[in-house]
């Protein structure tokens, strides 16, 4: 069973390399979210988060 991740920050470098690899290593990314979406609504069909937008627009998780 691969692993959902929910990432912040995938538009970004460091989102964009996770992306590349995450099948790599049995993930797959179920919810890419970026400033201004609200990843409350999809926290929940995943079972990690991966938190790479900078402190000045991180989204509150619930």
């Amino acid at each position: 069973m691969k692993n959902k991740i929910l990432l912040c920050g995938s538009k970004g470098r460091m989102g964009q390399a996770i992306s590349r690899i995450a099948v790599d290593h049995n993930c797959e990314i179920t919810a890419p979210v970026d400033q201004g979406d609200d990843a409350a609504e999809k926290i929940n069909d995943c079972d990690v988060v991966i938190d790479f937008l900078p402190s000045r627009c991180h989204p509150t998780y619930g």
